[in-house]
């Protein structure tokens, strides 16, 4: 599931536990809180992609280089 739909149905459960609590459901955007990180929330799982996909791609290659000499 991509993020947009699953941040829309994070802001429609914020804003009915709002309302339950008996507060205005606009609080969070009056207030300037929104629950989108701006476009920036990729940076930490392509970095742990490319901390697990970088040794898996060398250790095959070293295997071979280790194999042939």
């Amino acid at each position: 599931m991509s993020a947009q739909p699953l941040r829309a149905r994070a802001q429609a459960a914020v804003e009915a536990e709002l309302g339950r609590q008996g507060v205005r459901t606009t609080v969070m955007a009056e207030n300037g809180m929104r629950l989108d990180a701006g476009g920036h929330d990729s940076r930490g799982p392509v970095a742990i992609a490319v901390s697990l996909a970088v040794p898996a791609v060398l250790s095959p290659a070293a295997l071979v280089l280790l194999a042939a000499g």
